[in-house]
Formats: C-alpha cells, sequence, structure tokens
C-alpha cells in the first residue's frame, strides 16, 4: 500500500508517500507514476531478511539509509520508581523541543545525506511539539521524557529523549513507563530505535527490552 505522508510533506515541501509490506506490482507503479510527475520523497521498511524487497527497492533507485531495531518488553518483571511524572502534556519552552530535535543525531533522517539537517531537525521539532502537546501521553523527569501510547493491550514507545545526560534519567523513566503499563493489565510495551543509536540500544536492554526484529529502512527522492 503507497500512503500519504501529509505531516513530512510540511517539511520536505514536495508529496511525502510510505511504502507498506507487502508492497505489490501495483504500488511500486503508483509510485513510478507519482516521480514521474512530480519530485518526491518515499520510505520503506522491510524485515532484514526480506532480501527480494530491498533487491526490490534498490532498483526503483531507493537508497538504504540504516537499520531499525525492534525491542519487545514482557512487562513480567518491572520496578517501581518514584520522581516520575505521568501527564497528558508536558509544557517545555519551544527551543527546548528544538534542543531535544538536534539530539536525535541517529535518526534515520538525519543519517540520510540528501536530507538537509535544518530539514530534519524541523521535523523532528514538530514531532516532539506533537507528542508532548497532547497527541500521547508522557512520562518525564524535568525536561527529559518518554512519549507512548497504549493500543490493544500494548504501549507503543513513540520518543525517548534525555537531555541531561549521566544522571539515570533514561533507565529511570523506562522503568516508571513498563511498571505504570503494567499497573494498567497491558501485555507489552515495543519500540523501535536505530541499530546506531547504541546509547538508547544499551538503555533499552537494560531496563527489560528484547531484540525481536530488524528491520532495513530506504529512502526515495
Amino acid at each position: 500500500m503507497l500512503e500519504f505522508l501529509e505531516f513530512d510533506q510540511r517539511y520536505f515541501r514536495r508529496p511525502c508517500y510510505r511504502l507498506h509490506q507487502p508492497v505489490s506490482n501495483r504500488d511500486w507503479l503508483e509510485l513510478e507514476q507519482s516521480a514521474n510527475n512530480s519530485r518526491i520523497f518515499a520510505d520503506l521498511k522491510v524485515p532484514a531478511s526480506d532480501l527480494e524487497t530491498a533487491q526490490r527497492a534498490l532498483a526503483h533507485s531507493f537508497r538504504r539509509i540504516c537499520t531499525q531495531v525492534r525491542l519487545m518488553h514482557p512487562l513480567t518483571q518491572v520496578e517501581e520508581v518514584g520522581g516520575v511524572t505521568f501527564c497528558d502534556r508536558l509544557p517545555l519552552p519551544d527551543n527546548f523541543h528544538r534542543k531535544h530535535a538536534e539530539h536525535f543525531f541517529t535518526s534515520r533522517f538525519r543519517q540520510d545525506p540528501c536530507v538537509p539537517k535544518d530539514m530534519a531537525i524541523d521535523l523532528y521539532t514538530a514531532w516532539i511539539t506533537n507528542s508532548l502537546g497532547g497527541s500521547k501521553h508522557v512520562a518525564a523527569i524535568g525536561i527529559n521524557f518518554c512519549s507512548f501510547a497504549d493500543l490493544n493491550g500494548i504501549r507503543q514507545i513513540d520518543l525517548l529523549s534525555v537531555i541531561e545526560k549521566r544522571r539515570g534519567y533514561g533507565t529511570r523513566i523506562m522503568q516508571a513507563v513498563a511498571a505504570d503499563a503494567k499497573s494498567k493489565g497491558l501485555d507489552e510495551m515495543w519500540v523501535t530505535t536505530e541499530v546506531e543509536n547504541e546509547a538508547a540500544l544499551k538503555l533499552y536492554l537494560n531496563s527489560g527490552f528484547d531484540i525481536k526484529s530488524f528491520l532495513s529502512v530506504f529512502h526515495f527522492s
């Protein structure tokens, strides 16, 4: 399926699309037609083991950007911690939204040499503003936060950003988010990050997550 991405278009200033698995011949054709009509941006995430789709993406002029890892927390062992605030909105000065966004230097848009750095930071700043402005639930210690959403018994981590380093805030926030999910009767907690983000990956593994799958990320522009 080919999905139009209105949010991304505001920052790329061109039509933006996402190819969803499984990608049909019609999807590839529709993408080609869109690219012939105007400059577009598109992304695609496929299981790292799906070499056939990866080769087809490369044949359609997609670029392989990075590898993402999907992790799951079974919520069987959680630890209550204090000092973490849960809320639906986290008011931060606008400059802190951008400060958090600048911190995402291992993200897929920042790793793409064809995406200008300021454009990627602008997009992530808007994403953070939306997440903290009511579109997600938030757990925070001061200006450091984790945004998340619950659906069908699963807690999906949206963003985790800690800009006050080496104080244990990231670990405490994740422990609190897991304990809160457990208390609400949820079954699992999931998160996706880039494998290049070694600090985040280490934090998740130390917080009780297990690696479940890897995704290859492709961009087209």
